[in-house]
């Protein structure tokens, strides 16, 4: 009988304390996305602009890999060291991940991209890694702890990779939607937390133009939004919300193909309202109808956390009015909150 009675508290006790630590959780999750937005309000003071949500390779238009948004906003997060040491003012993605000095640099996590709540790993989905160089025979993670290294370290990024590296073949040039299936890849650090696209996208079609590309929320490919473009006002527009592992999660540095639209493209560190919160994955992860893979996810029981352009964190539920693209009821409240200047009458979120 006692034996029974411990069992029956026991049972009433458990879900109160899931429920407490999913609370420290979503507490923690809020508080990261309160801190990029705040970087992104202190960015478009400096720049007058928000940061491209990923950036070409100017030099070489057949080089798709460009830094994304949540990179350029290191020195905002604090992490100003390892993004002077990185060299992005002066060097391209292209060259970090063809570099075995730099390599290690992609694969740094910070906690700040990353939620709680999420499913832990070490490194971002294979789905999400970059294309082209790769150390020894297999993918290289370099042991660098979990701190920043510093460019006045004693231990230089070099000493951290194994003797003997061997590059291995450049596979730029890959068609649209291909990646080769003996191509090497680069891993690269993960983050839960993706910026808005908006609300567009074209499953059917490979081929976006540079106008779609460049999406119709606050991020897209080569598109510096300013505070004014937000006509709907910033405390009812997206910024940045979550993607979980389930989704295949994100990527920081940036994106493999600045102008695909699969899993290595522009929803690496991008995702759109076209598809509904929470929705799954395409299982072909590499069509342009991925799906979940290029929406807004998260392990919150219910919804997902989003900060919006004003600063502010919301949390927004899974049951959100959501229109089928293409109804005739018109945009729901998901894809108008995703929408920077969509200028329809807003309700109830």
């Amino acid at each position: 009988m006692v034996v029974a009675i411990i069992g029956i508290l026991a049972a009433l006790v458990l879900p109160a304390v899931q429920a407490s630590r999913e609370a420290a959780r979503r507490a923690q999750c809020l508080n990261n996305l309160k801190q990029i937005g705040i970087a992104l309000h202190t960015y478009h003071d400096v720049w007058q602009s928000l940061p491209e949500g990923c950036m070409t390779d100017y030099r070489d238009p057949w080089v798709g890999q460009g830094w994304g948004w949540a990179a350029k906003l290191l020195p905002e997060l604090d992490q100003k060291t390892v993004y002077d040491d990185m060299g992005i003012t002066q060097q391209m993605l292209s060259d970090v991940v063809a570099s075995a000095d730099y390599q290690p640099y992609i694969r740094l996590q910070f906690p700040v991209f990353i939620c709680p709540s999420d499913d832990p790993h070490d490194q971002a989905h294979d789905y999400r890694a970059f294309t082209g160089f790769m150390l020894g025979t297999n993918v290289v993670k370099a042991d660098i702890g979990p701190r920043p290294i510093h460019s006045s370290s004693s231990v230089s990024l070099a000493m951290v990779l194994p003797a003997g590296i061997v590059l291995g073949p450049s596979t730029m040039g890959c068609p649209q939607g291909m990646r080769p299936i003996d191509a090497p890849i680069v891993e690269c650090g993960s983050s839960a937390y993706i910026g808005s696209f908006g609300d567009y996208w074209n499953p059917n079609d490979t081929w976006f133009s540079a106008d779609e590309f460049a999406g119709n929320g606050l991020f897209g490919s080569g598109a510096n939004v300013k505070f004014r473009d937000i006509r709907d006002g910033l405390n009812c527009t997206f910024a940045v919300g979550e993607r979980n592992w389930t989704n295949y999660g994100g990527v920081w540095a940036g994106v493999d193909w600045f102008d695909h639209c699969d899993t290595i493209g522009v929803s690496m560190n991008m995702g759109t309202a076209y598809y509904p919160l929470n929705a799954q994955p395409n299982s072909y992860p590499l069509s342009c109808d991925p799906q979940g893979a290029a929406g807004f996810s998260s392990n919150h029981p219910g919804g997902a956390m989003f900060v919006m352009a004003d600063g502010s964190v919301r949390f927004i539920s899974d049951t959100i009015q959501f229109s089928a693209p293409g109804a005739l009821d018109g945009l729901g409240t998901y894809q108008r909150l995703a929408q920077r200047a969509d200028g329809q009458a807003l309700g109830d979120f």
